[in-house]
């Protein structure tokens, strides 16, 4: 009721613009759908691969670690522990 006040648009006039815009209005909110998805999966992938190579690496730390304090058992523990709390 208040834009029939504000603009008047016979059905002849709507039917021209909705066909000269709905197009592009959905071409545009598909590629903006489209980059957004893009950018996401891009960011995901990028997180498994640092939380892979977090986990790589800190496997082996560990091993090292073990490997050092062999003989030392009180050190080993807690040079782990140090390592668990990363």
């Amino acid at each position: 009721a208040i834009l029939n006040a504000l603009v008047e648009v016979s059905a002849d006039e709507f039917d021209i613009i909705n066909e000269q815009f709905t197009p592009g209005i959905g071409i545009l909110y598909g590629t903006f759908v489209a980059l957004t998805l893009d950018i996401l999966y891009e960011r995901q992938g990028k997180v498994q691969e640092n939380a892979s190579v977090e986990a790589a690496l800190l496997s082996q730390v560990t091993q090292n670690i073990i490997s050092l304090f062999r003989n030392e058992i009180n050190m080993a523990r807690e040079a782990t522990q140090i390592i668990a709390d990363q």
